[in-house]
């Protein structure tokens, strides 16, 4: 048992914990989450619901909503989800991230709610595929923002310069995460470790975005050499540090 006792104990296990509450406190008041994963959907629901934080977020399970006693709920007198608004489910609806039908799913309910939360829209990194995120986040119609742990979700736009105002602010979220747990400490397979990855994958998904920004401002400098140029530059060093910090993190993870 004492040679346990290190495995056992689990009195520092605050990982969770500090994981959805990163979350709650990147998110503005009179928001809209979505989440996908159990990670995000049960660390975000239990400090909303048992510690009071983020009342004034509106919460919902992406993975509940195609079914039909979550839809009866939608028409709770009680009001559960605010000004949220539910589109029809779809025939062929899925859960999975990488079919089509759950991409219907999140795009759908996404794109009716962008109006409808003064505070933003945002959704968990894990709910859509890398390889169907074109450059600067753009996907289907809508922009996915680093956003912390998550992802802001607005209209796309029409023009490259548009999405760069939006760097700073991703940038600056990512300095306020909380320390990835040790790898160590929690073995794979562990919650801890999966918030561990969580984490490195925030940080995976900011340098994508500005290096595939950087990539696409590259092949088109002739439109705009003098404004295209610094922010092409700026946004390469800047995916160039990220990834630079994901590789040394992983080249000392045990599971590296």
């Amino acid at each position: 048992a004492h040679r346990q006792m290190p495995l056992s104990d689990r009195s520092d296990a605050t990982h969770n914990a500090e994981y959805g509450r990163a979350i709650l406190s990147s998110l503005p008041s009179d928001s809209l989450l979505l989440s996908h994963t159990d990670l995000d959907w049960n660390t975000v629901r239990y400090l909303r619901k048992c510690e009071g934080l983020g009342e004034s977020v509106t919460h919902v399970s992406a993975q509940l909503l195609p079914y039909p006693w979550f839809q009866r709920q939608i028409s709770s007198p009680s009001n559960l989800f605010g000004p949220a608004t539910f589109p029809s489910i779809l025939p062929g609806v899925s859960t999975s991230r990488f079919s089509e039908g759950n991409a219907v799913l999140v795009s759908r309910f996404l794109s009716s709610n962008l109006a409808n939360f003064p505070g933003g829209v945002y959704c968990d990194m894990q709910a859509f595929p890398d390889d169907e995120i074109e450059a600067g986040g753009v996907w289907r119609s809508l922009l996915l923002i680093p956003h912390g742990l998550v992802y802001k979700v607005e209209k796309a736009p029409d023009n490259l310069l548009a999405v760069a105002t939006n760097f700073p602010s991703s940038l600056s979220l990512l300095s306020t995460l909380p320390s990835p747990p040790s790898g160590t400490r929690y073995p794979l397979g562990s919650w801890e470790h999966a918030t561990l990855s969580v984490l490195n994958d925030a940080r995976y998904q900011s340098a994508l975005n500005l290096l595939t920004y950087a990539l696409e401002l590259g092949k088109n400098l002739q439109e705009n050499l003098a404004a295209y140029l610094p922010l092409q530059l700026t946004s390469l060093a800047d995916s160039s540090r990220l990834l630079r910090d994901l590789v040394r993190g992983h080249s000392e993870s045990p599971h590296g």
